[in-house]
């Protein structure tokens, strides 16, 4: 038998799906009157993916949506969400000044890739703006302007192991990445990672670039792989003993794409905006110990047969008190069985006979 593991395609089109510095709590400011607000425009790259608007690409079909936070007593809140207009424009109004982040939230319902980020006219500094994420200061005029290609940029993980049982000698499981996505995955790491109370690795093929323990995990990381394009998938081989004495341990699968390239034709390509994929602490499969198997109970012996009465004629009978009659002329055939009557404690059997 062979144990599953499907891990969910990691895509950029989850809004916020990485930003784990961000709290999902809300903030509500009092509006400040002249201080002008965060604006900008999200266009669709259709006539050419360059990272410029170019003549004839206006807002995305698809309805985008923008959200600002603010960092306050070491924590990240959401401040306002706002969708962009028919042409694309947005703006936060009614801000205090102060340090913002603006983050693009690309609707679920469709898949995009990121092209390009500029504020104030000039490229943003992708090292500076994770998960879609730009930092602006309220202060002046801060226009942040989007570029998306209608593309998905995504990946899938299978696992798929020889046992989920703990009292294997060894288990071998095998990873297959795929790039089911429409851009190419480069800059990509891959890792498996296991609970080190019920496992421990023993190899991997190919050889790995790290292995780690800590915090009750151990791992094994395969960093700076080739690129992927769409369609290929590679697979991975992970052999694992169980710890002796373990009741249940886990097994799971991750990894990213740190940077996407969106395909140009004639084995071109354009270096989208670093919009990081990564899926981490997805599905796991759990091992437990078999049991041990229930006694098969020792079969019972059967009951010895009701032993059936042998059946006397009337001749061999005895008389109330007396012997039994000799053989004569008459002769004494049971004809019927009366009934057992009980007197006194005693039994008797009455017969009914008639003579021959």
């Amino acid at each position: 038998m062979r144990t599953v593991i499907s891990v969910r395609a990691g895509t950029v089109s989850e809004p916020l799906s990485n930003l784990r510095f961000f709290a999902t709590s809300r903030k509500t400011f009092s509006p400040v009157a002249g201080v002008p607000p965060p604006v900008g425009v999200v266009w669709e790259e259709t006539e050419f993916i360059d990272g410029e608007q170019n003549v004839g690409e206006g807002a995305p079909a698809a309805s985008i949506s923008l959200s600002l936070y603010q960092e306050a007593e070491d924590d990240w809140l959401q401040v306002d969400s706002v969708p962009m207009e028919s042409d694309g424009t947005y703006e936060f109004p009614g801000l205090q000044t102060g340090d913002y982040w603006v983050c693009l939230d690309v609707d679920p319902m469709y898949d995009w890739t990121l092209t390009k980020v500029k504020i104030n006219g000039s490229d943003a500094d992708p090292s500076n703006t994770p998960d879609r994420c730009v930092p602006v200061t309220v202060e002046g005029e801060e226009v942040v302007d989007w570029g998306v290609v209608h593309m998905a940029s995504k990946f899938a993980f299978t696992k798929e192991c020889d046992s989920a049982d703990l009292a294997a000698e060894e288990i071998t499981c095998a990873l297959t990445v795929a790039n089911v996505g429409e851009t190419i995955l480069y800059s990509r790491d891959v890792w498996d990672y296991y609970g080190l109370d019920g496992l421990e690795a023993l190899s991997s093929d190919p050889p790995t670039g790290d292995m780690w323990q800590e915090e009750g995990e151990g791992g094994l990381d395969w960093d700076d792989l080739p690129d992927l394009a769409p369609g290929e998938s590679e697979q991975y081989e992970v052999k694992l003993a169980p710890v002796a004495g373990a009741e249940s341990a886990y097994n799971c699968v991750g990894g990213a794409a740190w940077n996407v390239r969106v395909p140009l034709g004639d084995d071109s390509y354009y270096d989208a905006w670093w919009d990081d994929i990564i899926v981490d602490e997805g599905d796991c499969v759990e091992l437990a110990a078999t049991p041990s198997p229930t006694p098969t109970p020792t079969a019972t012996a059967a009951p010895s047969p009701t032993v059936t009465p042998t059946v006397l004629a009337a001749a061999q009978l005895p008389e109330a008190g007396g012997q039994p009659h000799a053989e004569s002329g008459f002769a004494w055939l049971a004809a019927g069985l009366g009934s057992l009557v009980a007197a006194s404690g005693a039994a008797f059997l009455v017969l009914r006979a008639r003579r021959v």
